[in-house]
């Protein structure tokens, strides 16, 4: 399981975006991300395919997680409610993106390592620009 954003774990970061031209000023070891309702024509996703941009996008249903998951997304960040059909849909096709629940402290990581969830996601670590 992976854990990003947790003080003693070093962790990548995460910038959010909102438009194609903000991602020149994201440090290139950075993943940018975006909430899925503000790439409906999924733009941003194919820009990014396109120029070997790390990327995630946070989702809220299951043809998002498809979309995405097609258009290369490194990482699908998914709150708790629907994380577990998420899991088994990424498990069952074998997609290669990784799905990250957004979570709040510590104590939620155990419950969704048995629940075999690729990975946490601390709120607070998603750096809004």
């Amino acid at each position: 399981m992976k854990v990003i954003g947790h003080p003693l774990i070093p962790s990548i970061t995460f910038s959010q975006i909102s438009k194609q031209e903000e991602i020149d000023h994201i440090l290139a070891d950075s993943v940018v991300w975006w909430e899925s309702s503000q790439d409906p024509k999924l733009t941003l996703a194919h820009f990014c395919r396109t120029n070997q941009v790390q990327y995630a996008a946070k989702i809220n249903s299951i043809k998002e997680l498809i979309f995405y998951s097609s258009l290369g997304a490194r990482y699908l960040i998914a709150e708790k409610k629907s994380i577990q059909i998420f899991q088994n849909i990424i498990k069952e096709y074998l997609l290669e993106c990784i799905l990250l629940c957004l979570i709040e402290g510590e104590e939620e990581i155990e419950e969704l390592a048995e629940l075999s969830i690729d990975g946490v996601i601390f709120r607070s670590h998603l750096v809004k620009n």
